[in-house]
């Protein structure tokens, strides 16, 4: 299957999700919020799992309202049903 990386707006004024074509885990910036979509390989969406920067004002949150902020995004794509992954900056299991 393939993955998409989209960055959740900061508060810095933009709104827009934007989608970073290609990417590698370098781009995961401490002061954002990273949603990862996986499809597997029918090409159907099998999971999302959203990161956390340490220093994003959404680490701030409640898991319960960041999960929504995803849910809203992955509604738009219409994978409103597929089930979030939070991941925090530093919690990161060991790959």
């Amino acid at each position: 299957g393939k993955a998409e990386l989209y960055m959740a707006p900061d508060g810095s004024g933009s709104a827009e999700w934007s989608n970073l074509s290609m990417f590698d885990s370098e781009d995961l910036d401490e002061n954002g919020c990273f949603l990862l979509l996986v499809y597997d390989a029918a090409g159907k969406a099998s999971a999302a799992h959203f990161w956390v920067g340490s220093e994003s004002p959404l680490s701030y949150e409640r898991d319960s309202d960041i999960v929504e902020v995803g849910h809203e995004f992955l509604g738009t794509m219409g994978h409103s049903a597929l089930p979030i992954t939070l991941v925090f900056q530093g919690d990161e299991e060991e790959a």
